[in-house]
């Protein structure tokens, strides 16, 4: 079952994943090929595109946790790509800022939608299966960075033609097409959660049954009130800022080396492939030896390091050096929370809010993201703003790990002092689902 689920599941949210990503290296690739200048743009006013887009985001992506069992997995989810997708198509007629803000919010709004994913991806995937998996699909974040920017190169080079449509148009054009198909796809094929499924072309009755049993997971005050759903919230800041700056400002940040435009467009494909080789990596190692906290610190320490390189060298290539020991770190650091919130917290509906203060937390400070590289060519404000981030998310992280240690140890203690009196415990005979994470058996995953 899993093989089948793996080749069906992983692959369509793997392909919406790389079209959503693409858009947010495309807006920066776009920036080298005349945008601003073809839409008489400020820079002020492209920050404040590429801002309005967590804006959307953040007015959608807490009602579509919660909306995601009842609409259902393929309408909501595929619904989200084709609409992403013809926000993208539409870029290519903007004649000017406010389109161009008014698409922005639209595809902020499409792509929220689709970060309900790991909302799904629990319901049919055990504890010590996610992480690799949440690891794979977005990977493709890192590869539609090396995709994205040997599109751009081949564009800049082969269809930039006098008179004709804009380099950056085509770029809109190939993203827009590509999800639109995708999402179509989605509608068709992707499964529903396990016990919605009456029948099913891919699986089998007894499989279903068995992906109902093995996945225990509303308690929306229990969710606000435990101080792991802030503390992962301020570990996921660190992560959604990286991205946000990353995917924006990756090719002006490798420009500011020294590269002319176009070669610059090809180099930013070197820390993508960093960072997918060590997402994959990474997500498969923590889940055999079932740690996320230490592998998060790890994947932060590389982002600090990167950083520090960054703000302290102006040489092309110790700036490489440091733009890949970011990318590296961040991309792992990104999944890695993802996973760790789906599974920390049990009760389907205080999972989804706990994913949701997560996704706001983030999302909310990717709009400083979108501002804070703005002091060319050193960007001091920007290397320095994401380095007081990812080490504050190293302190929550830690905070987080401790706490639920405590928790772990209690819940053995509890279980020693029944048996010693020949008691069973009051939670014996209460599903996950009622008790949430505080049941007596569920152990954190450190």
């Amino acid at each position: 079952m899993i093989m089948k689920l793996d080749i069906v599941l992983l692959t369509l949210m793997s392909l919406a994943y790389l079209v959503a990503y693409l858009d947010r290296n495309n807006i920066g690739n776009a920036r080298l090929m005349n945008f601003e200048k073809d839409l008489k743009l400020s820079s002020q006013q492209f920050y404040n595109a590429t801002m309005v887009y967590y804006a959307g985001y953040l007015t959608v992506v807490f009602p579509a946790n919660l909306l995601l069992r009842k609409v259902g997995p393929k309408y909501l989810l595929g619904s989200a790509v084709i609409l992403f997708g013809l926000f993208v198509c539409c870029i290519c007629s903007a004649r000017g800022y406010a389109d161009l803000v008014g698409l922005r919010y639209g595809i902020g709004c499409a792509e929220a939608m689709l970060q309900t994913t790991p909302l799904y991806m629990v319901a049919w995937y055990g504890r010590n299966e996610l992480g690799k998996r949440v690891g794979i699909f977005y990977s493709v974040a890192t590869l539609s960075g090396v995709f994205s920017s040997f599109i751009a190169y081949g564009i800049q080079k082969d269809l930039t033609i006098p008179g004709k449509r804009p380099a950056w148009q085509w770029l809109f054009l190939v993203e827009g097409v590509l999800a639109l198909a995708v999402g179509l796809i989605m509608i068709l094929l992707l499964p529903s959660f396990p016990d919605r499924v009456k029948s099913s072309w891919l699986f089998s009755k007894q499989e279903i049954d068995w992906a109902i049993k093995r996945n225990a997971g509303f308690q929306v005050k229990l969710s606000l009130l435990d101080p792991n759903t802030y503390l992962m919230g301020f570990v996921n800041i660190a992560s959604a800022t990286m991205l946000a700056s990353i995917g924006v400002f990756m090719p002006t940040i490798v420009k500011s080396f020294g590269f002319s435009p176009v070669r610059a467009q090809l180099f930013t494909a070197i820390p993508y492939a960093c960072g997918f080789v060590s997402m994959i990596g990474i997500g498969i190692l923590s889940d055999r030896y079932q740690n996320k906290g230490f592998f998060i610190l790890g994947s932060f320490t590389s982002c600090v390091l990167g950083l520090v390189i960054l703000l302290s060298t102006t040489t092309m290539q110790a700036g490489m050096a440091g733009v890949c020991f970011l990318v590296l770190g961040a991309y792992p650091a990104v999944i890695l929370v993802i996973a760790w919130i789906q599974i920390s917290f049990c009760g389907s509906t205080k999972r989804a809010v706990s994913w949701g203060v997560a996704m706001v937390f983030g999302q909310g400070f990717s709009l400083l993201g979108t501002q804070i590289y703005t002091t060319p060519p050193r960007f001091v404000k920007g290397h320095a703003t994401l380095l007081g981030l990812v080490v504050w998310a190293m302190l929550s992280t830690v905070a987080s790990m401790w706490i639920m240690a405590a928790r772990n140890r209690g819940k053995e203690r509890a279980l020693r002092e029944c048996a010693e009196r020949g008691e069973q415990h009051p939670d014996s005979g209460k599903s996950l689902e009622e008790t949430c994470d505080s049941h007596v058996n569920f152990r954190y995953t450190l």
